[in-house]
């Protein structure tokens, strides 16, 4: 039997089957390139893998991490968990000190305490992260993995005593707001018991116990075992760790030379219009010094006779040693346009540099080239000011205002939230 082309039955079905097996054939050749390529693939897979793991196991062992330092050996350590005068209630005056490598800080005033503390742990854990670091005032027990956690590891363990210079509540909210959760703990989170020190003047330790730590406007603390009062008072010289007590229960003893021990501070009553306020000068044993003001300054409420507010910073200025003086912390409140009137015991650019002149005039210098001035509680203009057509903020004007008026080389730092300062 044949087919219109005259081919044979079994020639046609000869012919399909090779048309069969070829395509089969070609379909088999496709299935096993795909099954080669997948292999490739897999295979370059698992060498990136390979080869990425074997650099991450050499760099650690050739660039193993390293410890990081807020500052470097010898200098000295000042973190601004508060920088402004008001308005912005997370951001009020308070700063940390402490010495490069120590593992201890002490807080000055407490407007804002854990929201400037989370930023500055924040900052330095990315810091850690860039560049291979370990950081061991950030050895959290296992259970702190949150940011609350580790901040508030920090700020229980870390933060061994406030000083307070005067009560007004931009200077004392932050306290307020930790007080429930402020207490040393072990590693396993457990209370240990013993206080941390509020130091200050008899005028403000009263004013917190009477008008704070009450038992109505909030808790008593002081009674719960939170803290203690520590009463320093004008010209009065006090050992540091005596006024902290004893905090390094559960953690690493210190040498002789060690952050805190062997630092004294200098009590100084100074003028912030009705109240008295404070400054307390810090003598480190390597002789340095580092001055904190509280608010002073020119007075709206009251005659120059009841405080002299320039009288007691003379006594400030003769009390330092400006060859061993490495900063100064003091506010800068306003502009220069503010009137006498609208001062109520703080200070302008203009007021700042005048105190500076006295300074090395007294000191029988012509420069402070050599000191750092860190400037704090910086008040937001919310006001239309006609004397600012640029609609700068507050700290750039006083920045300007600074920069034209400084004659003595000082260097001003205008430090941010959560940025560590070195000295």
């Amino acid at each position: 039997m044949k087919d219109a082309n005259g081919k044979e039955a079994d020639e046609l079905l000869e012919e399909l089957h090779r048309d069969f097996d070829g395509r089969r054939c070609v379909a088999l050749r496709h299935k096993r390139t795909k099954v080669a390529f997948g292999v490739m693939f897999g295979l370059i897979a698992i060498l990136g893998v390979f080869i990425t793991v074997s650099l991450l196991l050499f760099k650690s062992v050739i660039y193993p991490p390293t410890p990081l330092q807020l500052c470097n050996p010898g200098e000295y350590v000042i973190i601004p968990l508060g920088t402004n005068g008001g308005v912005t209630e997370d951001n009020l005056s308070s700063f940390l000190l402490s010495k490069a490598g120590s593992l201890y800080f002490l807080a000055l005033d407490a407007g804002t305490i854990f929201t400037g503390l989370t930023r500055f742990v924040q900052q330095i854990q990315t810091q850690m992260a860039e560049n291979h670091h370990t950081f061991e005032l950030f050895n959290y027990p296992d259970w702190a993995v949150s940011i609350e956690q580790q901040t508030g590891w920090v700020m229980r363990n870390r933060i061994v005593g406030y000083f307070v210079g005067h009560p007004h509540l931009d200077h004392l909210t932050g306290l307020m707001a930790v007080a429930p959760e402020d207490y040393y703990v072990d590693t396993n989170g457990t209370s240990l018991g013993h206080p941390k020190s509020i130091i200050g003047l008899s005028s403000t330790l009263n004013a917190i116990e009477s008008d704070l730590f009450n038992g109505i406007v909030w808790a008593d603390f002081v009674s719960f075992g939170r803290y203690q009062y520590q009463v320093v008072e004008d010209g009065m010289v006090s050992d540091l760790p005596s006024l902290l007590g004893n905090f390094t229960q559960n953690n690493p003893p210190l040498g002789p030379l060690d952050f805190p021990n062997n630092v004294t501070v200098t009590t100084h009553q100074t003028c912030h219009d009705t109240l008295n306020s404070s400054a307390f000068l810090f003598t480190f044993p390597d002789t340095a010094q580092i001055l904190f003001f509280s608010d002073t300054g020119v007075p709206s409420s009251v005659p120059l006779t009841y405080c002299n507010w320039t009288e007691r910073l003379l006594a400030v200025w003769k009390s330092v040693n400006l060859i061993n003086l490495k900063a100064i912390l003091i506010e800068v409140s306003f502009p220069n346009s503010v009137p006498d009137s609208g001062m109520f015991g703080h200070l302008r650019p203009k007021d700042l540099m005048q105190q500076l002149n006295v300074l090395a005039n007294i000191k029988g210098v012509k420069s402070l080239s050599t000191l750092t001035v860190i400037i704090e509680h910086i008040k937001p203009i919310l006001d239309y000011y006609p004397t600012n057509p640029f609609h700068s903020d507050a700290r750039q004007i006083i920045q300007n205002e600074l920069t034209l008026a400084n004659n003595l080389g000082v260097k001003f730092v205008f430090p941010v939230q959560g940025q560590q300062v070195c000295v």
